[in-house]
């Protein structure tokens, strides 16, 4: 069933994200920040860490299920260097520029019983150097638990 509605069952957990912001808006922000200023640093540190992925996440992600046999560890690392290399991709495309964000699109909340996950992000923003209008799609989910937002990823 878990593979059907995309996600399993799982009771809740104890436990808050550490930092992050308390609001998407805000958590993008500090994102577009952290690339006006092309500090990478940033960037990791506003994602989910490995500890609240295998904590709160992993667990009720299908791919999760004892058949596929899918180590905590290795999803992680499949995330981890996916977004080590989609930050740097950012970076390098958009690093040094200042944006405005215009709209925010994604395909709504995916509420789970421990975190509530925004995929499909596309963000429309301002080039303030440029004025030219783009759209976005270098952080394609966001993650929230009790009013913390996080990246979940950055796209490779």
């Amino acid at each position: 069933m878990s593979v059907i509605t995309g996600r399993r069952q799982a009771r809740p957990v104890a436990g808050e994200f550490a930092g992050g912001a308390p609001a998407f808006e805000a958590l993008l922000q500090a994102v577009f920040v952290a690339i006006e200023r092309n500090d990478e640093q940033t960037l990791h540190a506003l994602r989910v860490t490995r500890a609240e992925f295998e904590g709160f996440l992993w667990p009720e992600f299908p791919q999760s299920r004892p058949i596929t046999n899918i180590q905590p560890e290795d999803a992680w690392a499949f995330v981890q260097n996916g977004s080590l290399a989609g930050a740097g991709r950012a970076l390098g495309s958009l690093g040094g520029r200042r944006f405005t964000v215009k709209s925010i699109a994604s395909s709504g909340p995916l509420p789970y019983t421990n975190f509530t996950l925004w995929r499909d992000i596309v963000i429309t923003a301002r080039d303030e150097s440029s004025g030219e209008i783009q759209t976005l799609r270098f952080l394609p989910a966001v993650a929230e638990r009790r009013g913390r937002f996080k990246v979940f990823s950055y796209k490779d």
